[in-house]
């Protein structure tokens, strides 16, 4: 099977990009601001106030479910 570059590229950075939205869901409150793990995900710091679901419920049952599904 051949893929082009531009299709491998882009494989290689959704896998890369939803490893680490799901590796955020499932981290928190250690990947939200002040967290231990708050440096690495700086970059959701301008996109929580924006979405619900990142806005720092770590009881959310539905961001859960949306983290497992990011890394299944």
């Amino acid at each position: 099977m051949y893929l082009t570059k531009g299709v491998l590229v882009w494989l290689v950075l959704n896998a890369a990009i939803v490893t680490m939205d799901g590796t955020y869901l499932l981290n928190m409150p250690d990947t939200l601001p002040g967290g231990k793990w708050s440096t690495f995900f700086a970059a959701y710091t301008l996109y929580t106030p924006h979405d619900a679901l990142y806005a720092g419920k770590v009881d959310d049952f539905f961001g859960k479910i949306v983290g497992y599904l990011n890394l299944g």
